[in-house]
Parts: structure tokens; sequence; C-alpha cells
């Protein structure tokens, strides 16, 4: 798979057999896939920042207004681009012992790749979760977890040889603490 288009059409229409084809992969081209996806929900949120602070910074003049939503605009394409990126790191050490648990074959970077993968959603239409609207951005948040949660369980499946039991169970118990842990952080 060459381009990181037909990558994203195999992710979410025939994941079983990308993760089968991409278990020998190297880590720099999920790397690059992570790189430029993780980009778009940046940009994306960044603009929408930025066209809020527009409409309420213009009573401090046009050079302050102008000036104010640029940076935070591109403070909000840093940030979100950041904690996309340390978040895919993150997701991976904290699910890789529960996968190891099952004595899988895959190692940490394999892991690392699977979560880069099975994220796709989260780079397509995770901007949507700074859209005003709440009732569209937490069901558009519930929905990509759901289906991403579903990627990492069939990726784990294929590329540590585990029966989709054991991959399901690795996988939907760290996601329910960490669900759990930000539900209560949330309250």
């Amino acid at each position: 798979m060459k381009t990181t288009y037909s990558k994203i059409r195999k992710i979410l229409k025939c994941p079983s057999e990308f993760f089968e084809k991409t278990k020998k992969e190297n880590q720099k081209q999920s790397n690059n896939f992570l790189k430029k996806l993780s980009s778009m929900p940046a940009i994306f949120a960044g603009l929408i920042t930025m066209f809020g602070f527009m409409s309420i910074s213009s009573m401090f003049g046009i050079f302050a207004s102008i000036y104010v939503t640029l940076i935070m605009g591109v403070f909000t394409i840093i940030y979100v681009y950041v904690l996309f990126v340390l978040g895919i790191y993150l997701t991976a050490i904290i699910f890789h012992p529960f996968i190891r648990f099952f004595n899988c074959e895959g190692t940490l970077k394999d892991t690392t790749r699977i979560i880069i993968y099975a994220n796709t959603p989260s780079y397509l239409f995770g901007a949507l979760m700074f859209v005003p609207l709440k009732i569209i951005s937490y069901s558009v948040m519930v929905l990509i977890i759901i289906y991403s949660t579903y990627l990492t369980i069939i990726g784990v499946s294929k590329q540590h040889n585990l029966s989709i039991k054991k991959s399901a169970i690795s996988i939907l118990i760290p996601t329910a603490i960490l669900l759990v842990a930000t539900i209560y952080l949330i309250i």
C-alpha cells in the first residue's frame, strides 16, 4: 500500500486484511502516516478556534483581533497535534502490558503501529469534537472511540497472533479503565 489514501481506505473497509498485510511494515512508515494524518484534526481545530476568536475579539480593534485570532489558532494547532501524537504513544504503552499478558508474539513497536492505524477515525473526524454543539461533538467522540476500539482489536488479533476473544479482552480492559478515569477526572 503506497499512498496514505489507499491505507485509509483499506483500514476503514477491510481492517483484517490491512493489518495482515502491514505485519512486517517498519515503524517509519506508520510514523509517517501518523505525522500526516494527525495534522488534519489539528489544523481543523485551529481553524474552528480562529473563527470563534474572530467573533469575540472584534471588540478590541481590528489589528488586535487579527493578532489574537492568529496566535490562538496557531497555539491550538500545535497543542492538538502534540496531544494526538503523545496520545498514540501513551496508549500503546498502556495497552501493551495487557496484550503481553496473553503471550502475544509482537513487540511494543507492533502495538504502537496498531494504535497508529486503528486511530484513523480519530484523525479523520476527531476535529469535530471541537464543534460548539455538544450533542454533535459527544456523539462523534463516542462513535470514534467505538470504531477505533474495534480496529484495535482486529489489529491486535492479526499482528500479535491472538484470538479475537483474547484481543478484545486485552483492549477492552484498559479502554474501560481509561474511560472510567477520564469520566472521574471530568466530574
